[in-house]
């Protein structure tokens, strides 16, 4: 490989997006699903809509009945209190506190020029394919820092393919990608891990969950991270979506404010980078005091870092707040920066960037708070429950089947811990009673729960991919709208679903272990 992005045709996936860009834009499709969502639940609750199957009670291992039912939301009081809940909901949205604070100090070191001289001085000799692969892998580790990793990578991304001569937007989509569909592979035991095997514990009787820990899926998931990585990097090269071509920016005429460099001389560029570094390695230094000490102000309760701390739960304040004051220190020793005001009016041009993006959010918030309320998602992915639970299927079947229904639940159903709560009660125990330990039950739905998610219409972070693809697209072109980020990560994300399922398929033939001292089946 030379590193040269080549064009490729991508008719079908062109169609495909012109079909989906037909819809309405962003907002008004949001406020139509939800007024759907809320017409459709007074008929399915007024007709009786339900599911009874059979689940595991956690507290006592016994098998229960459950009855999940859509609840009619089409009424003067449910929107009444929506009305006053609504600005609390909005500001407590979790895009919008995370964007706004990313943005403005991603704003503060891009305008100052101290990313594109980090840029220039450390990738200036970096190929091209190893650019991808480093981002893609970064990407598909992110969980570790948890949404921080999709707010913090995509802006960033977008500006290191731009100074390297390559399309922003295939930066931002590597990063979705990665974030989303790759969300169920990780070098580190991370946040996601915890969650998930404390639920799996949950629905096993005590001495079944004793064996349950957050490091059962870590060989299967470290080993994914590669695969994944491999799988963007073989769609990058040889079945890029076309809007992803051409490579060189020269020829994409981005329509965004870029910034030049700042043309004040090797010398001053020098001098500002020189009091970035001594920034950084100040600032790490008072981080690692704070979060290495058993009792480090940092640490959470018991001195814990992962996953409950004020280091996790501060990550994307602390990382916005590092770009923003290495952007100042190398503003004002290179001469760029000459008051605090122009800053604020960086950080001001970083939030003005994102406004469509908040714009759009208020329609999501409403449509979400819509659809978890009616219960229309949660009978869904229920449904999908049931056909299986009545069907004999054999083991091999049976994985399919159930690597099957999460994906597509994914569709619909955007968060993994929310999806696991519902079917780990019913899956778990089904799967025992087939041969797989709960282990290999939980590798197998994480497998599923991720793929998917990247094209997921109802996907939060879709908002934010569409602000930023808008923000660098380029000159003469319509705005972006659902169809075309959709479109774009749609072969990235089958790409990744095939090879963590062949893997899978692998892990079964030579009964490897999904994780230190998990088997695959039980013993």
């Amino acid at each position: 490989m030379d590193g040269t992005l080549a064009r490729h045709d991508s008719n079908l996936f062109d169609k495909l997006e012109g079909i989906i860009n037909r819809l309405p834009e962003p907002f008004t499709l949001l406020l139509a699903l939800a007024a759907l969502t809320a017409l459709a639940s007074f008929p399915l609750a007024q007709a009786g809509v339900s599911l009874a199957f059979s689940t595991v009670d956690p507290a006592t291992g016994q098998a229960v009945a459950k009855t999940v039912a859509i609840e009619n939301i089409l009424t003067p009081a449910y929107f009444a209190n929506l009305i006053v809940e609504f600005p609390k909901l909005l500001v407590g949205f979790p895009p919008i506190a995370l964007t706004l604070v990313v943005m403005m100090g991603i704003s503060v070191a891009e305008h100052s020029g101290f990313l594109s001289s980090v840029i220039r001085g450390l990738l200036r000799r970096v190929p091209k394919f190893a650019i991808i692969s480093v981002v893609s892998f970064v990407a598909i580790n992110g969980d570790l820092f948890g949404d921080a990793a999709m707010f913090v990578l995509m802006p960033l991304a977008a500006t290191l393919f731009y100074q390297m001569g390559l399309n922003p937007w295939l930066g931002i989509i590597l990063v979705f990608v990665g974030n989303t569909a790759g969300f169920s592979a990780s070098l580190v035991i991370n946040q996601t891990d915890t969650v998930l095997s404390g639920i799996t514990a949950s629905v096993l009787p005590p001495e079944a969950a004793a064996n349950v820990s957050p490091i059962m899926n870590w060989y299967f998931n470290a080993f994914s991270a590669f695969t994944a990585t491999a799988a963007m990097l073989l769609i990058t090269y040889f079945f890029v979506p076309s809007k992803l071509a051409p490579n060189r920016v020269s020829e994409l005429e981005i329509e965004t404010e870029v910034v030049e460099e700042p043309g004040t001389g090797h010398g001053r560029e020098g001098r500002g980078l020189v009091a970035a570094g001594i920034f950084t390695v100040v600032y790490l230094g008072l981080i690692l005091a704070s979060l290495m000490p058993e009792g480090g102000a940092l640490r959470g309760e018991g001195g814990q870092i992962v996953p409950k701390s004020p280091f996790m739960g501060g990550i994307v304040v602390l990382i916005s707040l590092y770009f923003a004051l290495s952007g100042i220190a190398y503003g004002w020793a290179s001469g760029r920066l000459k008051s605090l005001g122009e800053a604020a009016e960086w950080m001001k041009n970083g939030i003005s960037s994102m406004s469509y993006f908040l714009v759009v959010s208020a329609a999501a918030v409403i449509f979400l708070k819509l659809f978890n309320d009616s219960h229309i998602g949660e009978y869904i992915g229920s449904y999908g429950v049931v056909m299986l639970q009545g069907t004999q299927a054999s083991p091999g079947v049976a994985i399919f089947l159930f690597l099957l229904l999460v994906s597509v639940s994914n569709l619909f159903i955007i968060s993994g811990s929310v999806l696991w709560i519902m079917y780990a009660p019913i899956f778990v125990p089904l799967m025992l009673a087939l041969g797989y330990s709960p282990a290999a039950t939980q590798m197998i739905y994480r497998i599923g729960d991720a793929p998917l998610n990247a094209i997921c219409p109802v996907n939060p972070f879709l908002i934010l991919v569409i602000g930023l693809l808008n923000k660098w697209r380029p000159k003469g072109t319509e705005a972006v709208k659902v169809g075309t980020p959709l479109m774009l990560a749609m072969p990235y994300a089958l790409a990744i679903l095939a090879v963590l399922a062949l893997q899978l398929v692998f892990w079964v033939l030579w009964d490897l272990p999904p994780g230190p001292g998990a088997t695959l089946m039980a013993r």
